[in-house]
């Protein structure tokens, strides 16, 4: 098959989304189809991420939105990680990042997930690249942003594309944590109604989002989920975190999401064990590594925690993964609505990992308490702060959870090989026998 993989999330931009995606490809690539990818080009602060996408062919297309909006993308990290209130002016004397930070901080705005977003100028000409390059087999979209199903969209009306896949790695109306700008939100319906109904395939990562999306859509809806890579979570790193200590350390290493994650139970349970329990208290440790490290910083220090904790801020992601292969615990920390069906990327990655997980926040009925039971792999201790101190303490102490058998099979089913597999599966029964390719697979592709 010619396959078409519209998305602006990919290498070398540093994004989770980007590893979804570069796996996609590589895997479909590698399993004996022609695989274009269509992305934006990424500009000097997006790049950070090499990964070898084998056999598939990237094509970057460039874009230019004004020049405002160009300074509020590059202004984005700053804003978000501790930077200045108030921006400086700009070369024209005007202050307009600061408004414009916080609508898109309120809204989603320009942040990848709801309208207006900068991509918005890169859809003409992306669409313009892959009429004249079809036509395609299948086009997949990934998104957000929105912008890559509006290509889809434009592709599959006009013919340019056999079938349309429109992959959702987060929900656009329907987003739980950004409701989008008035009146943007209007055309914002009126468009996603149109990808719902135009597209071929309807694809979620979490089967949370393919609820929601069911509800929009009524059809079917298939749940693709990100999964892990083996080969890259047992690398071994160039320079391992930690190394000849008898500290106990509970890790975490993502992204701490307020509003969506509640680590307050954990908070309370730390100070509960260093009022109550200080001996134990001075052989843990809780380390976290990602971004929203002045949220943590801020937490322990009004729960009065800040000693047992180590704040690490943003670490290479070589170094997040052995800090996992190396960790007594991992931490998780639920979504606080059961029903969202979040599953963080790195809930994949601990399912290899050996050590035991603790999730706190949230509830067991929720998606990721299911999947942690189902694989034997942890123990979910919801919002109940002495359930967490009793983790805590077994955890110190060397006293493992009775949570059953760890589910290797199980898990192994949420390997990036064995899903893109599965996957390609979906696309090959779309487009149709005559163009599969199930034939000419190699034999050793697609393991688990």
């Amino acid at each position: 098959m010619r396959i078409l993989l519209i998305t602006p999330y990919f290498p070398p931009q540093h994004a989770v989304a980007s590893l979804r995606t570069a796996h996609l490809a590589r895997c479909w690539s590698a399993l004996g189809e022609e695989v274009t990818v269509l992305t934006t080009t990424k500009r000097a602060d997006q790049r950070g991420l090499d990964l070898d996408i084998a056999d598939a062919r990237v094509v970057e297309i460039d874009y230019r939105p004004p020049r405002v909006l160009e300074r509020l993308r590059a202004s984005h990290k700053g804003s978000d990680e501790g930077g200045a209130d108030r921006p400086p002016a700009t070369a024209d004397g005007l202050r307009p990042l600061g408004l414009m930070r916080r609508v898109k901080q309120r809204s989603g705005a320009f942040s990848s997930v709801r309208m207006p977003d900068l991509t918005d100028w890169w859809v003409k000409p992306a669409t313009h690249w892959a009429r004249e390059h079809g036509p395609w087999d299948v086009a997949v979209s990934s998104s957000g942003p929105y912008t890559a199903h509006l290509v889809g969209l434009r592709l599959r009306v006009g013919g340019a594309v056999g079938k349309w896949a429109a992959e959702f790695r987060d929900l656009w109306t329907q987003n739980h944590t950004f409701r989008g700008l008035f009146p943007f939100t209007l055309r914002e319906r009126m468009l996603e109604a149109r990808c719902l109904r135009r597209a071929d395939l309807l694809v979620a990562v979490t089967e949370g989002f393919a609820r929601g999306l069911r509800r929009r859509a009524r059809r079917t809806v298939e749940v693709i989920y990100n999964g892990f890579d083996p080969a890259e979570t047992q690398r071994e790193a160039t320079s391992p975190k930690f190394t000849g200590s008898d500290l106990v350390r509970l890790i975490y290493t993502g992204t701490l999401y307020p509003g969506m994650q509640d680590p307050l139970p954990l908070m309370r349970a730390m100070k509960m064990l260093k009022d109550h329990h200080p001996a134990e208290a001075a052989r843990f440790r809780l380390v976290v590594a990602g971004q929203g490290d002045e949220i943590w910083s801020d937490l322990v220090q009004r729960h009065e925690v800040g000693d047992l904790v180590e704040v690490l801020g943003v670490v290479p992601r070589d170094q997040a993964l052995a800090m996992q292969r190396q960790a007594h615990g991992l931490l998780l920390l639920d979504a606080v609505d059961p029903e969202r069906g979040v599953l963080f990327a790195k809930v994949f990655e601990y399912l290899l990992a050996s050590a035991p997980v603790l999730v706190v926040g949230g509830a067991a009925k929720s998606e990721l308490g299911r999947l942690i039971a189902d694989s034997a792999r942890g123990l979910h201790a919801g919002n109940d702060a002495n359930r967490v101190l009793t983790a805590l303490r077994d955890l110190i102490n060397g006293v493992a959870a009775d949570v059953g058998e760890r589910n290797d099979e199980l898990i192994a089913t949420y390997s990036r090989d064995h899903q893109a597999r599965r996957y390609l599966s979906l696309l090959e029964a779309m487009v149709g026998s005559e163009t599969g390719s199930s034939a000419k697979r190699p034999a050793s592709a697609g393991s688990a």
